[in-house]
């Protein structure tokens, strides 16, 4: 392998860091009724605007952080909304489906008109049209109709959940819905209004029209069952808060077949829904990744017999969510990673502990079985002997560089982890560069964390700019490459690390990347130097079938030494199988002949290191993996 040698480093003192706006994204998928991609939806939120792909995938970039409605409109189709809420730097998820209106009717709005789609029926009163600006409105009028059963898998259409806002039932004068409720429906309906151009337009709220729903109790408790003559509050769905608000009362009546209908006034159009609100219990839990790691922002949607909510995590993994008693609700962690979505779920049965946060029931761990690795930082603390240079000359390293998560599990495998105690492995650099380091054949587009990339140490800070490598962006050191000439003089380079010594970090980041300011973060503790007393043949001929023995000062603690054997490439070569071994750390390790057999003869690097891993978090919020290793290199002819 060739030999990385820094040829200098820049110490500085730490800056303030410049920390861009913080900005998020939102992703997600848009289906039709057969769970096909649906193209050229237009999806907006924070004003933004995206239009979904053939596959029907959508990312809106640059939303600002914070609780935001998402739009789905495709003419043709019922509305849809979703809400959400965004952390800083990260992508959260926002899925939905679109059902295809059942229909429509028109009618002239001078005049006024019953409209008539299916078992739906809307009536308009003469001049009670107006368009977007709120001007009277003379023309035809087209009214789109979709009827949801909420007792069915129509219910995938529905907008948002069913958490709301009630009117509060101890103010006689309350005149806006603010207390939190959990809603059972009976029946849903999306009425759209539009000129004959395609404009929309609404009913005026001072001449509404009086709309006919179906409705039906399904497999509800009879404690919840409408009955002839019932009174039954009416909700509508606010675009602007993503949420359904209590707005008034209609009436319920039975015909002559037992049919039930559901008959109110709508003072504008949107969704309307015949329901009933309920004070509702909570549940509370954590959704985290295959490594362990908290996922902020996975949406977590609760479904049940009675219960649907949508909620979204904090920066430590939690949520808590609105349910009825008494129900067995699906709990279901989702999060967006290498365009697509990646989900696991828990059902539960919610005996109902209270409606207040302290009183929530707890909910098992929902752990999401993705890779959401998005980065490496690398330490090496060496001392190189090479064939021909200055014994022990100092080759310290500082390397780093960030990609979005790959997604796919055995991303996040970890080679280290599947080699046994006193056994050597053949492994391929490029299918494990959380050890081997930055390597060409990465299959990733590395992300950039601003301009430079800060490591400290407890004696020096050291800046390492951003540079570009296969046209990615990394921090590391302009290299000089050995490959066991003789008499060739070792550029020693100026970085100082030491067994012991705390790693710390800051980086500016990048708006572009959509990467946040690393500040002052602490990421690892260098391990205590390999001093090497012996190997057989140093620096010189070793034959592969005798094996090779190395001797060296063992600290006999429980992590184990980790020792490459790589054969050395012509420049420009992608590096071959090299061997990685794990021995304890007792002061000896032996590689027998036949696993030196395994690897190209020639001239090749010994590298015997104490490791140490650790994980941190990205300013995202994605797992970036720490390796820091001691150690010594040396420089070996295998005939």
């Amino acid at each position: 392998m060739t030999l990385l040698f820094a040829l200098a480093c820049n110490t500085t003192t730490s800056e303030s860091i410049y920390a861009d706006d913080p900005i998020g994204r939102i992703a997600g998928e848009v289906t039709d009724m057969n769970g096909d991609g649906l193209e050229g939806v237009t999806v907006s939120a924070d004003g933004i605007t995206a239009v979904t792909g053939p596959d029907g995938w959508y990312v809106i970039d640059g939303v600002e952080p914070g609780a935001t409605v998402v739009n789905f409109i495709n003419q043709g189709y019922a509305k849809n909304y979703k809400r959400a809420t965004l952390h800083s730097w990260e992508t959260v998820s926002v899925d939905a489906t679109l059902q295809e209106i059942d229909g429509y009717d028109m009618f002239d709005a001078r005049a006024g008109g019953l409209a008539v789609v299916g078992a739906v029926e809307v009536d308009f009163g003469g001049d009670s049209i107006i368009d977007a600006d709120g001007n009277a409105f003379d023309g035809e009028v087209v009214v789109e109709v979709t009827y949801l059963d909420p007792h069915s898998d129509d219910m995938k259409f529905a907008p948002g959940d069913l958490t709301a806002l009630a009117l509060n039932r101890s103010d006689p004068y309350a005149k806006d819905a603010t207390e939190p409720a959990q809603l059972i429906s009976y029946g849903m309906v999306d009425i759209s209004l539009y000129d004959e151009d395609g404009n929309p337009l609404n009913v005026d709220e001072d001449n509404p029209a009086t709309v006919e729903i179906p409705v039906n109790n399904g497999d509800l408790p009879s404690v919840y069952h409408l009955a002839d003559g019932s009174e039954q509050q009416t909700w509508s769905f606010s675009p602007e808060k993503g949420i359904w608000v209590e707005e008034g009362a209609g009436v319920v009546v039975e015909d002559e077949e037992g049919e039930l209908t559901f008959t109110f006034e709508a003072s504008h159009f949107s969704w309307w829904n015949c329901d009933q609100g309920f004070v509702p219990t909570c549940a509370y839990g954590k959704v985290v990744d295959m490594l362990g790691f908290p996922v902020r922002g996975a949406r977590l949607d609760a479904v049940g017999g009675q219960s649907s909510s949508t909620v979204y995590t904090d920066d430590d993994g939690n949520y808590v969510v609105s349910v009825m008693v008494g129900d067995t609700v699906n709990f279901s962690g989702t999060t967006p990673v290498g365009g697509k979505n990646w989900s696991a779920d828990h059902s539960v049965y919610l005996y109902g502990y209270g409606s207040s946060s302290a009183d929530c029931q707890p909910i098992p761990d929902i752990e999401i079985e993705v890779c959401r690795e998005a980065g490496i930082i690398m330490n090496d603390n060496l001392e190189l002997h090479v064939s021909g240079g200055d014994e022990g000359a100092n080759g310290d390293q500082l390397r780093a560089w960030f990609w979005e998560p790959p997604g796919e599990p055995w991303r996040c495998e970890d080679m280290w982890d599947k080699v046994d105690e006193g056994t050597c492995v053949v492994s391929d650099p490029s299918d494990y560069p959380q050890i081997w380091g930055y390597d060409e054949n990465l299959d990733t587009t590395t992300r950039s964390a601003g301009e430079w990339l800060e490591f400290r140490t407890p004696r020096d800070t050291y800046r390492l700019d951003e540079e570009e490598v296969d046209g990615n962006p990394v921090y590391m050191y302009e290299t000089l490459e050995l490959r066991g000439v003789k008499d060739v003089e070792v550029v020693q380079n100026v970085i100082d690390l030491q067994g012991g010594d705390t790693i710390r970090g800051n980086a500016p980041g990048s708006s572009d990347a959509y990467f946040g300011a690393i500040e002052n973060e602490e990421w690892v503790v260098i391990p205590e130097e390999v001093v090497l007393t012996n190997m057989s043949g140093p620096q010189g001929t070793i034959a592969r079938s005798g094996g090779l023995t190395v001797q060296f000062d063992g600290q006999g603690n429980d992590d184990d030494m980790m020792v490459f054997v790589t054969p050395q490439q012509p420049e420009g070569d992608a590096i071959e199988q090299g061997l990685l071994c794990r021995e304890a750390d007792d002061g000896s390790l032996d590689i027998s002949g036949s696993d030196l057999g395994n690897i190209t003869p020639g001239w090749a690097s010994v590298s015997v290191y104490r490791p140490e891993f650790a994980w941190t978090t990205g300013p995202d919020g994605l797992p970036i993996r720490v390796q820091a290793v001691s150690g010594a290199v040396i420089e070996a002819d295998l005939k």
